[in-house]
């Protein structure tokens, strides 16, 4: 009766193992990695102030990701554009203008929504292979390399997110327990019979 009563306990110890490893097999796993999560200083007298992210390394090698944040200034004139690092050199070269496609951003956020009491919030989907530049312009070409103390400061908070795919080798060792579960169930039932 006690050699029942153990093998009863371990089947379904046996079964329900393969239950939780099935689930874990089957359930994905959502990333979050933090880019920035600081106050930006921004110079009134520098055009711009950029930081380089290689989609890849934050993504971890899953396509499916997306870049998200928030952004928030109490001053004007600064906008944010997400630029593909090579269109980020040509529109350096162009002095910071924006002309046609092989200097222009991926994505744009306006200064309006930038410096409105809440602020902006967005979501990018990025080439997974490729290498951004973040970029903070300040539109207020006026100031440039001039004789000035201004700073712009922007609250920003931008992360990379995805969520990884069900992962296929523990499905098998999860249904394989599940199924030796079931025959042992059912040779102990033939058995007592």
């Amino acid at each position: 009766m006690r050699r029942k009563g153990k093998l009863l306990i371990a089947v379904i110890v046996l079964f329900l193992a393969g239950l939780i490893l099935l689930a874990i097999a089957v359930s994905e796993i959502s990333q979050s990695t933090s880019l920035l999560n600081t106050t930006v200083d921004l110079e009134a007298v520098k055009p711009q102030s950029s930081y380089g992210v290689s989609a890849s390394h934050y993504l971890n090698g899953y396509s499916n990701g997306s870049m998200k944040g928030s952004l928030q200034s109490a001053q004007c004139c600064v906008y944010f554009y997400i630029f593909v690092a090579s269109s980020w050199n040509n529109w350096e070269a162009s002095n910071f203008t924006i002309t046609n496609s092989s200097n222009s951003p991926a994505f744009v956020l306006n200064s309006s929504e930038i410096d409105s009491k809440s602020g902006a919030s967005f979501t990018f989907v990025p080439d997974p292979s490729a290498i951004y530049m973040l970029t903070f312009f300040n539109a207020n070409r006026s100031l440039w390399n001039r004789n000035s103390n201004v700073l712009y400061q922007i609250k920003a908070d931008i992360s990379f997110n995805y969520s990884a795919a069900p992962d296929k080798f523990l499905v098998y060792p999860a249904v394989a327990l599940m199924v030796i579960g079931v025959v042992l169930i059912f040779v102990r039932t033939k058995l007592e019979r």
